[in-house]
């Protein structure tokens, strides 16, 4: 069973944390009750945990593909081999239409995880349904998508 775990870009990571050390000042140095700092301060420390510990993980053995989105999904989704009508890898610079990190979703290409990589696999399930996962490594891949 081969594994990919992928985070968020560092600098993604980064720019929160710095928004929300903006945001704080901003708020303290207003004329802001305590209550609506409260508030703000809570809204950008949520924003930037889940920024920090998003994570995908997929985990591939010769018949199925398993994949797990934290915070999104934090069970883990199967997909059979069984089930995928077409699966390609790709560049992720393809997922164009939609900018940006995290869950996505496109009318072309269906839902994405879109995380800290170049490299995509596109699958089509028999039921229609798209999904296209970031990967690391794509050799991974190719035996099971043959």
């Amino acid at each position: 069973m081969k594994t990919e775990k992928l985070k968020l870009p560092i600098l993604l990571q980064l720019l929160a944390f710095v928004q929300f050390v903006v945001v704080l000042l901003i708020s303290i140095k207003s004329n802001y009750s305590k209550n609506d700092i409260f508030v703000m301060s809570i809204i950008s420390i949520i924003v930037l945990l889940i920024l920090i510990f998003s994570k995908l993980t997929i985990k591939i053995n010769g018949n199925n593909l398993q994949y797990s989105c934290i915070p999104f999904s934090p069970s883990y989704k199967t997909i059979n081999k069984s089930d995928i009508k077409t699966a390609y890898i790709g560049s992720s610079s393809n997922f164009s239409n939609i900018i940006g990190y995290g869950l996505r979703y496109s009318r072309k290409y269906g839902k994405g995880y879109m995380f800290d990589s170049n490299n995509a696999l596109y699958i089509e399930l028999t039921s229609g349904k798209k999904i296209v996962f970031t990967i690391i490594d794509p050799s991974n891949y190719s035996e099971f998508i043959k």
